[in-house]
């Protein structure tokens, strides 16, 4: 699975044959960063993601809605900064990582795509 994680994104999203999907009750009016019109919006589909943690486990459940959407061949999914906050997930650039605050001042790194463990940090 290809995942993109748009900081900037308002809702996840799904690209269509992923997953089965259900009509949506209150259909979306989908738009792209430059404000140009996306297709879709009007099926969703609740996902369960279980993504690795490296290093320690047990791994993160991820539980949230996805809305399908017209978009790059190249992601399945794109998650957004709501969920992102939601999971209490963090965005590492530098490491191409993504960063997991399991409990109050423990990070982990998760994903198939990064290495190692961050130590505790103190805020």
């Amino acid at each position: 699975m290809r995942v993109l994680v748009d900081t900037g994104a308002q809702i996840n999203l799904v690209r269509p044959g992923i997953t089965p999907l259900t009509p949506a009750r209150h259909p979306l009016s989908l738009q792209t960063v430059d404000g140009s019109a996306m297709g879709g919006g009007d099926k969703v589909t609740r996902l369960e993601l279980e993504i690795p943690v490296l290093g320690e486990g047990p791994n993160l459940v991820f539980k949230d809605t996805f809305y399908c959407a017209d978009m790059d061949p190249k992601f399945d999914l794109i998650l957004s900064y709501p969920s992102l906050r939601t999971h209490k997930l963090g965005v590492l650039p530098h490491r191409n990582a993504l960063v997991w605050e399991k409990e109050p001042n423990a990070l982990l790194l998760v994903g198939t795509q990064t290495t190692g463990v961050l130590p505790g940090y103190d805020l």
